[in-house]
């Protein structure tokens, strides 16, 4: 999933000190949790996944309600 705004299209939103990922399906976000813990990590910087949530727009049954990424519970 993308948001786009005008011509611009977005597959995440950046804040100060916060992210908000955007992504179809749920293999994909996993994947891009992994690639920004490994692109933080030589700066010293680390995902604080107790902070981390995973919402979605879908009312499915087959949604877990809890997601590991990288041996962390979300």
């Amino acid at each position: 999933m993308a948001l786009h705004y005008g011509d611009e299209v977005f597959a995440g939103l950046y804040f100060a000190d916060d992210v908000a990922l955007l992504a179809e399906m749920l293999e994909t976000l996993i994947l891009s949790l992994d690639v920004i813990r490994q692109e933080v990590c030589p700066f010293g910087l680390e995902i604080n996944w107790s902070k981390t949530k995973i919402q979605t727009t879908v009312n499915d049954l087959s949604v877990p309600s809890e997601v590991i990424v990288v041996g962390n519970a979300v």
